[in-house]
């Protein structure tokens, strides 16, 4: 994974490098806008925020996060997945107003991912689609996380995974905590708070919600988040080598 984490970094700053030289050559102020301020702003913090979750949780670490580890954590997360899906609509808005197409399009059509658009994307885009299965992972996986992240539960990242005595000690260390609040000695209940949260082993996965009867799987975190940055990086080349082409050409 590390290896693969070296290839996505490199690859999110090379197509960030890339959109930089479409925009140079872009045809409007408004394609320009969308390549600098949506594409290079997002690519940006896609890979400042994966790099700084490998850093800060690595995929051999062996002890539980403490509560500002996973609060950190979890606002790279929230980064890297509205970003994520962000950056796939600023694709979008590029080509429109390349194009010309901004009468054509409902403003809640314009989505690479949305038929209304796709009439207009040129072939070897949507065949990138349909060979990458993306459609099944905006749909199923990034619109769905990214919904939740915004409207509803925020992604959580569990602080740790524990067993039936670790279980009934970090209830115990809980009881104490509500206690030690009540009585105001704000400073040992941290203490107890740090002592908690170094029960068990690492968590390595996300979800949007901890209700068991909600639709909220776990997703292992390392793998996906490099899937997805390879996703964002593949998808990038292939559109800015056909992105000039539109079939109402």
């Amino acid at each position: 994974m590390q290896r693969d984490l070296a290839d996505a970094l490199v690859g999110l700053e090379n197509l960030s490098f890339k959109g930089a030289r479409e925009a140079i050559h872009a045809p409007n102020d408004n394609v320009r806008r969308f390549l600098t301020h949506g594409i290079g702003r997002r690519l940006s913090v896609l890979k400042r925020s994966l790099g700084e979750i490998f850093m800060l949780f690595p995929p051999e670490r062996a002890q539980p996060l403490s509560h500002d580890e996973t609060t950190l954590l979890q606002i790279y997360l929230h980064a890297f997945v509205i970003n994520l899906a962000g950056v796939f609509d600023n694709f979008a808005w590029a080509f429109i107003h390349r194009h010309g197409l901004r009468d054509r399009i409902s403003h809640f059509a314009v989505s690479i991912f949305k038929k209304e658009m796709q009439r207009y994307l040129p072939e070897s885009i949507l065949e990138f689609l349909r060979e990458n299965e993306l459609l099944g992972w905006h749909g199923e996986y990034a619109k769905h996380y990214r919904d939740a992240l915004a409207h509803r539960i925020p992604l959580y990242v569990p602080p740790s995974l524990v067993t039936e005595a670790e279980a009934a000690e970090h209830q115990r260390l809980g009881e104490e905590r509500l206690r030690l609040i009540a009585e105001g000695e704000y400073e040992r209940e941290n203490e107890t708070r740090d002592r908690q949260l170094q029960l068990g082993a690492p968590a390595f996965f996300f979800m949007h919600d901890i209700d068991p009867d909600q639709d909220a799987q776990m997703v292992w975190m390392h793998p996906q988040l490099l899937c997805d940055a390879s996703t964002v990086i593949e998808f990038g080349k292939c559109f800015f080598e056909s992105w000039q082409d539109s079939r109402t050409d």
